[in-house]
């Protein structure tokens, strides 16, 4: 039985050998193509045109993609200490730069009026990024007054938490946010 064990572990050990030497076969992948399926960014369809699908994932060029979704690339040339590169200046780009709303925000306190359901705009992250209570900002929410302070003024908005997330109207937020949002991502 010793024999036959350590004559089985001869022959592996060989094959191992062998097979360091041996060069690796090509991976197969399927050519670059059409999305075989539709597509979607924040609800409209795009069409990507060169894909590359190859072990159960998807790989799709940065700068299609860019143009399909119509955001801009920019490249930092110069070396940074920054883990992950240095960002250009502007914007942080850390903010949500598109606005979710949902169709269905159950009213169960009635603070948003008589309807039993409304239209919601999510500001929990800016609600919570531009706390009044937390940090020094120009512009910002101060969830204990129930306020949006723009510029030093303040302006009384109607919010609603529900499944953890914080809601506000529509025309609450057209009317009354919106107008100061890039100022407030500037900050």
């Amino acid at each position: 039985m010793k024999k036959k064990n350590r004559l089985t572990a001869v022959v592996l050990a060989a094959l191992m050998g062998i097979g360091a030497f041996l060069p690796a076969a090509k991976a197969d992948a399927a050519d670059i193509q059409p999305l075989p399926f539709p597509t979607y960014v924040n609800g409209s369809q795009v069409v990507i045109n060169n894909a590359l699908l190859y072990g159960g994932h998807t790989y799709v060029q940065l700068r299609e993609l860019a143009g399909a979704t119509n955001m801009g690339i920019e490249f930092v040339s110069e070396p940074s200490l920054v883990p992950g590169g240095g960002l250009p200046q502007g914007i942080s780009i850390d903010q949500p730069t598109f606005v979710y709303v949902k169709d269905d925000v159950y009213n169960w306190s009635g603070a948003m009026g008589s309807d039993k359901y409304f239209q919601g705009v999510d500001i929990t992250t800016l609600f919570s990024r531009y706390n009044l209570r937390e940090g020094n900002f120009t512009y910002g929410f101060d969830p204990i007054d129930g306020t949006f302070v723009a510029d030093g003024q303040e302006v009384s908005i109607k919010t609603l938490t529900s499944n953890g997330k914080i809601y506000t109207t529509v025309d609450e937020f057209r009317d009354k946010i919106q107008p100061y949002l890039v100022d407030m991502c500037m900050q």
